[in-house]
């Protein structure tokens, strides 16, 4: 019908003419605005396909406002890659880990931007959440049937202040520099692959343990490093075998995939809290004053910059939407 056409019309020329003056508002306050950000900014009026018409639409211009697959000789490393086949041929599916540790700088934004029509190519700058080190080394475990071993970060700070809001909801570990070394992965190791550790499963109960899931044989693949060199299951029910040297870029099932949709999915998470509270974070920040928040532990909602409880619910968030087909595959 005619009139229903022309009423749709109208309609999606409002949803554009506001999605380009929130985009107008976020670039006058400096903030990054990928094709992530314009979906947010359309709600679900936009899809990806509309996005990208959007874009052609208006000549939108992307500017980058000032990863891991290294050089493999894999005839070095066939035999050993061979040997490690093998043995997974020996286990089903379910019984096969995987384990790696990747680093997250958790407050980090976009680092590419469509400009606003005003603005200029040459003249453009960032913002020091660009800039952002801010880390936290992020462990995680699946098995070749998808099941996933409770998410787990390794930060500096021994107890985050911000952890007095609530507790943390996934496990967490100190390390100077929030590395994975000896120390911290054999806690790792013991208190969350091996043991059906109640303080977690408590709160995250959807996500099992090796122990709490079977009593058969399991086989864990991790990467070639000294931290896993005294990995010891007294039970003798898990085998460990490591990855050759210098070949996890291209045989490390976690880098295949896995931890990439991890990512994407926080980022797009972090990125829509920031959307939400873009041209409210003066007010919201006087609001949690007068509640007298404690200092340091005022949330991403509350217009402040994320801290390690913002970054392990919203990677906890991330983890349950990694689904076993995208783990399979």
């Amino acid at each position: 019908m005619p009139g229903a056409k022309s009423k749709k019309g109208a309609e999606f020329a409002k949803v554009e003419q506001a999605v380009m003056e929130m985009l107008v508002q976020a670039r006058v306050l400096r903030m990054p605005v990928n094709r992530d950000a314009i979906q947010a900014f359309g709600g679900c009026n936009a899809s990806e396909g509309w996005v990208k018409k959007f874009v052609k639409r208006n000549n939108l211009h992307s500017r980058t406002l000032h990863g891991e697959a290294g050089s493999v000789d894999d005839e070095a490393i066939a035999d050993r890659l061979r040997v490690i086949r093998e043995t997974c041929a020996q286990y089903a599916p379910e019984g096969v880990y995987n384990a790696d540790g990747t680093g997250l700088c958790y407050r980090i934004m976009p680092k590419a931007t469509y400009l606003a029509p005003s603005e200029l190519k040459k003249t453009v700058r960032g913002v020091k959440g660009m800039r952002a080190k801010d880390r936290v080394t992020a462990y995680m475990a699946t098995s070749g049937s998808g099941r996933k071993v409770p998410l787990s970060f390794i930060g500096t700070a021994k107890e985050p202040r911000c952890f007095k809001i609530r507790g943390s909801p996934i496990k967490y570990f100190s390390q100077k520099n929030a590395w994975s070394d000896a120390r911290v992965f054999n806690l790792w190791w013991s208190q969350v692959f091996l043991l059906f550790d109640n303080w977690v499963t408590r709160i995250i109960d959807h996500l099992p343990h090796v122990r709490s899931v079977t009593s058969e044989k399991v086989l864990l693949i991790m990467d070639n490093h000294s931290s896993h060199a005294d990995l010891v299951d007294t039970k003798e029910q898990v085998k460990i075998r490591e990855l050759p040297p210098n070949c996890t870029s291209k045989h490390q099932p976690m880098d295949a995939g896995i931890i990439a949709a991890w990512k994407v999915r926080y980022r797009a998470k972090l990125l829509g809290i920031r959307v939400d509270t873009m041209t409210s974070t003066t007010q919201l920040r006087e609001q949690a004053k007068e509640r007298k928040v404690i200092r340091g532990c005022m949330r991403l909602a509350e217009g402040a910059q994320p801290h390690i409880l913002d970054a392990a619910e919203l990677g906890l968030e991330a983890w349950k939407e990694v689904l076993p087909g995208t783990i399979k595959r």
